[in-house]
């Protein structure tokens, strides 16, 4: 009830484009083997491919909006999230990391699959010269896709240093924050009490390039962010309080300005 209108509509696009699409095409793919001509089941192969990549795509659009909700404004009088734009949802920078980032680790998977099969026709001399070349196709497809998850790896760490600051430094059980630029800790048991770390594993400066891509931006700590949020969240418990005056049908004026 609450997102409806923003999470649904990517869903729904889903629902109705994607997943008709592979569901219906991926029967083909399998049961018209012997019954289609090979351009037939060339396309039928590319459509259940499309379907797939679109289904990732509507689903991370969704997921973006989670991570990164933007695109949206809170509508008291119907209680509910509204979307304001659905080409910003669509080109959310959270939602297009994600996509590229899962679709390239898709490819990856295929390759190596297709690489497996290859290298099995070619030690047993089936069909060498039709698995040498698919070797080599899935090889070189394989090596772009791989580049591809590396800096779209990146990025996304990247991004969620920029748009979800408090989560990286859950994430990193970063209590304080480190001079410029911050370790990545490997391994570390937290200890919330005494607000540490034992028996942490880091990698210098790994973190601070990889969240901030620099090494003189901090990665701010859970306690400053905490400082930093404080009013925020103030501001939040009066909004609150205001919201159950406009829900129980508040009709002053004052009450509704000072909520916007």
């Amino acid at each position: 009830h609450y997102v409806g209108d923003i999470f649904g509509a990517p869903l729904a696009i889903e629902g109705l484009m994607a997943f008709f699409l592979e569901s219906t095409f991926v029967g083909l793919f399998f049961f018209g083997w012997d019954r289609l001509g090979k351009v037939q089941h060339m396309a039928v192969t590319w459509l259940v491919a499309l379907g797939s990549n679109l289904s990732a795509l509507w689903i991370l659009v969704a997921n973006g909006w989670m991570q990164n909700p933007i695109a949206s404004d809170f509508n008291f009088e119907t209680m509910r999230m509204e979307m304001v734009s659905f080409s910003e949802l669509v080109l959310n920078p959270v939602a297009q990391v994600k996509f590229v980032h899962t679709v390239a680790s898709g490819y990856v998977t295929g390759a190596m699959f297709i690489l497996a099969i290859s290298s099995w026709y070619m030690l047993k001399g089936r069909d060498f010269a039709f698995a040498k070349r698919s070797f080599a196709i899935a090889a070189s497809f394989g090596m772009a896709a791989i580049l591809s998850v590396i800096v779209l790896g990146d990025e996304s760490g990247y991004e969620m240093g920029d748009v979800q600051k408090t989560k990286l430094a859950a994430i990193e059980a970063e209590w304080e924050t480190q001079p410029a630029p911050a370790a990545f800790t490997l391994f570390g048991i937290p200890d919330q009490n005494a607000q540490t770390n034992h028996f942490a594993i880091q990698i210098p400066y790994a973190l601070g390039i990889i969240a901030t891509r620099s090494v003189d931006k901090p990665v701010i700590g859970l306690n400053d962010l905490m400082v930093q949020h404080e009013e925020r969240i103030r501001n939040g418990m009066k909004a609150y309080a205001l919201l159950e005056q406009l829900r129980a049908g508040s009709t002053d004026q004052a009450v509704r300005d000072q909520f916007n």
